[in-house]
């Protein structure tokens, strides 16, 4: 190799090629291009162009070259100019198409790779390659049906099955893309980014052991990526095994002190243990490395939240808005600010915004009827708890609103349904504490107040007092006496 080489840049330096045979050019040229040495290669094709600028089979082997080299601009330039004269114009076509997905032109790769699949139908590469085109593009379903057809004219292409596990992670259609990664699997087991990948679709799936085992697996493959300890971490932060997830995110930052995701999802750590002054610094160098994560914005300004350093997290949240306009957490997360510095003007837009953005999270309607309770609009209260507990029948918090409007509304047997069901059935969690800031990670849970059934049993006897019920009134005498002494 050394001697071809050396060959290669001797030839570069001559104007004059005189007593060198093309058979012998040309085989010097293969066997660079075997070797991938693509320099020498190229030097060698140089040559042979020049002598012989007509052959079309030592331009469309440039390109190609270049191609392989990375110079896509001159190998594109290459063949284009054969491939209409070209005998290899399959191959051609699909160069030019990989060229194009390679700057990113989709389109014009699209039509390369269809053209190679009009002219050669039996071919599987065509379907291969403009299928990872329509990956990129998010158009899932052609992207797989792509890769199907490579796969049924290739049964041996375990590439496809690789593809189609990203494809299938990408449609949300877990379960298959855990099968196409698992037969991908069986033929390469020493691939460390497959368990991966099957780590995170057994994670989006909600098979948390499993995905956990496959992160380990990737781990032993292949210790040196710190993608995979913070994929690990996320299972035991999940776990609530916050130890083992801290090491696993410091281990993910150390390996790779430029990736944002482990310091932001230490910063998680330190919000669950509410410990939020930690919280914020994580979160600050997660911002630092990436300022265009409307997401990190959101989580700091969480943090913020319950700091009490509302004007901060004021400016987080309008940071996470302005990067993710539709991010209806955001706004939601502004309007219960707001409502802590004592802007309420602001507060409905925001409400309102959130719940167009998102009219399936039951939390927005609890937090819009707790603004209009305040504003003692009864009506339109009661019509978004009716809305959050229709969403989430577990919501004990909105039922208990929904019961106090009921009761502020006169409407008193409708209200002691909601009661009793609390008082008998409830479980009686966060009844009375601040509403939580919305998180894409996690939810937080805050502990139930002890006066809770005492709350509910006061307003039982309350309600049982409006309609003169007198049975009714001793079954929670108790609860009203203990009230009423507890405020003198």
């Amino acid at each position: 190799m050394k001697k071809l080489i050396c060959f290669a840049l001797i030839l570069n330096s001559l104007s004059v090629f005189a007593g060198y045979q093309e058979t012998e050019l040309a085989q010097y040229a293969d066997l660079a291009i075997e070797k991938k040495k693509y320099d020498s290669a190229i030097i060698l094709l140089n040559a042979l162009l020049k002598n012989y600028p007509d052959k079309e089979i030592y331009l469309s082997k440039r390109g190609a070259v270049y191609y392989q080299a990375g110079m896509f601009e001159k190998a594109e330039e290459d063949l284009t100019k054969v491939l209409t004269l070209s005998e290899r114009k399959k191959e051609i076509l699909n160069y030019l198409g990989l060229i194009n997905y390679k700057k990113k032109n989709y389109a014009q790769a699209l039509k390369y790779f269809s053209d190679g699949i009009d002219l050669y139908p039996d071919s599987f590469d065509g379907f291969y390659n403009r299928g990872l085109v329509y990956y990129q593009t998010g158009e899932y379903g052609l992207s797989e049906k792509d890769f199907l057809e490579a796969k049924k004219k290739a049964p041996d292409l375990i590439e496809a099955e690789y593809q189609l596990g990203l494809v299938c992670y990408q449609k949300k259609e877990f379960e298959k893309s855990q099968a196409a990664f698992s037969r991908f699997l069986e033929k390469k087991p020493d691939f460390a980014e497959g368990y991966n990948n099957r780590g995170l679709s057994y994670y989006a799936s909600g098979l948390f052991d499993q995905a956990l085992s496959d992160f380990l697996k990737a781990i032993a493959l292949k210790k040196d990526e710190g993608v995979y300890y913070d994929n690990a971490g996320l299972v035991y932060l999940i776990y609530n095994e916050y130890e083992k997830a801290y090491e696993l995110f410091e281990k993910a930052s150390v390996l790779s002190p430029v990736f944002d995701k482990p310091y932001y999802h230490k910063g998680l750590i330190f919000y669950c243990q509410e410990k939020y002054q930690e919280a914020v610094q994580e979160y600050g160098k997660a911002v630092h490395l990436n300022n265009e994560n409307g997401y990190f914005y959101n989580s700091r300004g969480n943090a913020f939240f319950y700091l009490n350093q509302f004007e901060n997290a004021e400016k987080d949240y309008l940071k996470a808005i302005e990067i993710l306009k539709n991010y209806s957490s955001a706004y939601y997360n502004l309007a219960n600010t707001y409502d802590k510095m004592g802007q309420r003007e602001k507060i409905l837009f925001l409400y309102n915004q959130s719940i167009s953005l998102n009219p399936e999270d039951g939390w927005f309607y609890h937090n819009r009827g707790r603004y209009y309770f305040k504003e003692k609009d009864y009506q339109n209260a009661l019509k978004d708890f009716e809305k959050a507990v229709e969403l989430n029948p577990a919501d004990e918090k909105s039922l208990f609103s929904k019961s106090l409007v009921l009761f502020n509304l006169g409407n008193y047997l409708e209200a002691v349904k909601g009661f009793e069901y609390l008082f008998y059935q409830g479980s009686l969690k966060n009844l009375f504490e601040v509403d939580f800031q919305k998180d894409e990670s996690l939810q937080k849970d805050y502990s139930e107040s002890e006066s809770i059934k005492k709350e509910i049993g006061f307003y039982l006897y309350l309600c049982f007092d409006k309609m003169n019920d007198e049975n009714g009134k001793k079954s929670y005498q108790n609860f009203y006496n203990d009230k009423k002494r507890d405020s003198l």
